[in-house]
């Protein structure tokens, strides 16, 4: 088997990132990753923001990684802040964009739910001229039912296929959801998905090191979805982020991916 290429999301080395975006780049190619993704337009301006696209990309071009997507608020997926969101992406050379999480009271009522699928596929459908994708990244409260239905399900059986389902894997399993059920219940949604291990005991230093069945996990992304990138993101803070980044890059390739 054909070894994978890996992103790791930028998140867990923001500190990093935010005093020295091309050192912390620099690390992160030196571990063996092929790309990264971004945070943008949050509040952590000093860390994500005041680097400019067009330095970003010079970076990333020079060590061979490249810049996968970026997670982004759900502002930014509003159709005032499109041209601002595709401007950005062509900058730094990026297809994809991930609304990262949504604000509290888009969870008020399934109603809520589907004015955010709406603006999913009109967002998804404007920014397909422009060559990108948008999509969801999950977190735990993505699966507490709201009014009887799952948050996750009310958004992906209410947006077209080319809403991608960023399914974090870590993530899905801390909110009580089972992300195997949801690989194949929306086969070919996943084209980005997040890595992330699991334990009910503490919290997990890397991939390899939890509950999760990383190779069904692998064999049905592999089988239904065939993603174009997978992204690794272990985000507990007791551990240096570089080291846990690496270890969970040499478990999956150890296992065959």
């Amino acid at each position: 088997m054909a070894a994978k290429a890996y992103a790791t999301q930028i998140w867990p080395f923001r500190e990093s990132f935010g005093a020295d975006m091309v050192g912390t780049l620099e690390r992160i190619a030196g571990i063996g990753f092929a790309g990264v993704e971004l945070c943008r337009w949050f509040d952590w301006t000093d860390l994500f923001d005041k680097w400019p696209a067009e330095d970003i990309y010079k970076t990333s071009q020079r060590l061979g990684l490249k810049i996968v997507s970026a997670h982004i608020p759900y502002y930014m997926v509003q159709p005032d802040r499109l041209g601002e969101l595709a401007d950005f992406s062509q900058a730094v050379g990026m297809k994809y964009a991930m609304v990262a999480s949504l604000p509290k009271e888009q969870f008020a009522s399934p109603a809520a739910l589907l004015t955010v699928a709406d603006t999913f596929n009109r967002a998804a459908s404007s920014l397909k001229t422009r060559g990108m994708r948008i999509g969801y990244h999950c977190h735990g409260g993505d699966f507490v039912p709201v009014d009887g239905q799952i948050p996750w399900e009310v958004l992906f059986d209410h947006t077209d296929t080319g809403v991608v389902m960023q399914l974090d894997i870590g993530n899905a399993r801390q909110g009580g959801a089972d992300p195997i059920a949801y690989l194949k219940k929306y086969p070919g949604r996943a084209s980005l998905v997040h890595l992330k291990e699991f334990s009910a005991i503490k919290p997990p230093e890397a991939i390899g090191d939890g509950e999760v069945d990383w190779l069904e996990v692998m064999a049905l992304c592999e089988d239904l979805h065939h993603p174009e990138w997978y992204i690794i993101e272990q985000e507990e803070e007791a551990y240096d982020p570089f080291i846990s980044a690496e270890k969970s890059l040499k478990y999956l390739r150890r296992v065959g991916y």
